[in-house]
């Protein structure tokens, strides 16, 4: 749940802080690159480019799973 929450604020706040400042551009984020690729119809890299957000959102929720598992269990 809070990893879904995380990911729409990642998205939404640069989205709406984008409209009052000239800074943040449509591929501030990973998330706002892989909607402006596919904005423009390219489908195949943006699909590409939210696999490797997912893999590396797996890779990083994993090892810190097995960090916090060894704690817990000493």
């Amino acid at each position: 749940m809070f990893s879904i929450i995380g990911t729409l604020q990642l998205y939404a706040e640069p989205a709406v802080l984008r409209q009052i400042s000239s800074n943040i551009s449509s591929t501030f984020t990973p998330n706002m690159l892989a909607y402006a690729v596919a904005s423009g119809n390219n489908y195949q890299q943006a699909a590409a480019i939210s696999v490797v957000i997912a893999v590396i959102t797996f890779v990083l929720s994993f090892g810190f799973m097995r960090l916090t598992s060894k704690k817990a269990g000493l």
